[in-house]
């Protein structure tokens, strides 16, 4: 089977159930190739290019930008809540806010402090969605709904799951364009959702203009808590696992795929590895001399999770 492959580009291609022992792949275009199964034992994958495919990037930056644009809108919208609690009349509801914001700070403290945890992301994002349902439904009865202290209620949980989902969002859309390598999209999805924050408090103040600024300094804590939580993430704390895994998990989806293959005594000498998956590889005697990007790819359940294996990539 040696000497089989001899294309140099070999971008989305499906290797999948082959026997490529002792192939020569170096210096090979490989991005989006799936190599999930394949029997690689000796492959030569020296500087080989791996990654996403054009049309990957593509699709994960137009989800970036909407991910961050739903941080900054969803923040603050939900900051709106808040100012509306300070500026409502009815009793009681400026206390709501104030439970509001040091409820708030308080989780914004734990997360900086603990890091983000499973429960209250999804929580957050469950909540969140809750958000628009009962949006829908209360323009019509504004008037009634707003005097009963069980409004400052709804208002108050809402306000809180919405922020935490903007801050989710905003860090999920940080790490995925880290994990791509595109430094001009962080300056991008920056403005996406500040412009996110405008709609937001345009949308979703209902009562005293001071509601607007509230709103906006709602938006402006989470989006920024969640770019540093995005930041972190990559930067390997693990405070912040869950969004480095989804992160690193949503963009390997359109990368190379080495998922269960054999790679024994397989040569990545000076490979570029960004977006990888090497899930469940056999990577027994494996070369990774000057190897790229290791960081950067899905290497869930093999040795190379390990960051000081990472670090030390000289090593066979």
């Amino acid at each position: 089977m040696v000497g089989k492959i001899q294309k140099k580009n070999l971008q989305g291609n499906d290797f999948r159930g082959q026997i490529l022992a002792g192939e020569d792949f170096s210096s090979a275009d490989i991005r989006g190739t799936n190599f999930s199964g394949v029997v690689l034992v000796g492959a030569n994958f020296r500087n080989a290019k791996a990654g996403l495919t054009i049309i990957w990037t593509v699709g994960l930056v137009v989800l970036s930008i909407i991910l961050s644009l739903l941080a900054g809108l969803i923040a603050a919208y939900a900051g709106a809540f808040i100012g509306d609690l300070f500026a409502g009349k009815a009793p009681g509801h400026t206390l709501f806010g104030i439970i509001s914001v040091i409820t708030l700070i308080t989780f914004l403290v734990i997360i900086l402090w603990q890091g983000l945890g499973a429960i209250v992301a999804i929580l957050a994002e469950v909540i969140a969605a809750f958000l628009i349902i009962v949006l829908a439904f209360l323009p019509e009865t504004e008037g009634q709904v707003i005097d009963s202290l069980i409004i400052g209620t709804i208002f108050t949980v809402i306000a809180l799951a919405g922020t935490l989902a903007g801050l989710v969002n905003m860090g999920l859309a940080v790490a995925v364009v880290r994990v791509m390598t595109l430094p001009g999209m962080q300056s991008v999805t920056g403005f996406m959702a500040l412009f996110g924050i405008v709609l937001g408090a345009l949308l979703g103040v209902r009562s005293h203009p001071s509601a607007y600024v509230v709103a906006g300094i709602v938006g402006l804590a989470a989006i920024s808590l969640g770019s540093y939580v995005g930041w972190q993430a990559i930067c390997d704390n693990k405070k912040y696992a869950l969004i480095r895994a989804l992160a690193v998990g949503i963009v390997s989806q359109g990368g190379t795929k080495f998922c269960g293959a054999d790679l024994t005594d397989a040569d990545f000498t000076q490979a570029n590895l960004k977006s990888v998956d090497f899930r469940k590889a056999i990577l027994t005697r494996t070369c990774w001399l000057n190897a790229e990007k290791l960081d950067q790819a899905r290497i869930d359940s093999t040795y190379l999770k390990d960051v000081k294996v990472r670090k030390g990539s000289d090593f066979y």
